[in-house]
């Protein structure tokens, strides 16, 4: 295999001992389930994945991806951009029972029939990266404080919610 090109599938059992490295693009909009999760599914992911054989002629699947997806701020409900990175080693299995051989330190990927759909693949480390809540920086995000007035109209004062416990704080000094 050749780098550059990253196929949707891949058939294990056409590799030859030396295994294969395969890296390149992944649209983020044809990852239905990612898309789900961004607010705008534009851009590219990039990855690289190497297929290994060890001793038992156990497939071994490793490499990262990295992308910067547009999700949707939590404080502010705007766009933030997030770089999103992820390294992984897997273990190739054929069925569902085959995982419950593995040793606890190994992941499983499955690969029925010696298939391995890399896209997929990309997909779910993508998903494993993204920030469980996205948000801005402090600097560049209101944290959602907003008051809706006519225009030029200053938001009213607000008294500390702690006011009370300094008022003690000064009776007692």
């Amino acid at each position: 295999m050749r780098e550059g090109v990253l196929p949707e599938w891949l058939d294990l059992r056409r590799l030859g001992a030396a295994g294969a490295r395969l890296a390149g693009p992944v649209e983020l909009a044809g990852l239905s389930r990612l898309r789900e999760r961004l607010q705008t599914p534009a851009g590219e992911a990039e990855a690289e994945v190497r297929v290994a054989f060890d001793q038992g002629l156990k497939a071994v699947v490793s490499g990262h991806v990295r992308a910067s997806v547009v999700m949707r701020c939590e404080r502010c409900l705007g766009a933030v951009t997030v770089p999103v990175a992820g390294d992984f080693t897997l273990a190739v299995i054929e069925d569902e029972g085959a995982a419950e051989g593995l040793p606890a330190e190994e992941e499983p990927v499955l690969a029925p029939g010696g298939r391995l759909a890399v896209h997929a693949l990309v997909e779910d480390e993508l998903l494993l990266a993204l920030p469980i809540v996205a948000f801005h920086d402090d600097s560049a995000c209101d944290g959602g404080q907003r008051y809706f007035a006519p225009e030029g109209e200053a938001p009213p004062e607000r008294e500390s919610p702690f006011a009370a416990l300094a008022e003690l704080k000064r009776g007692r000094s």
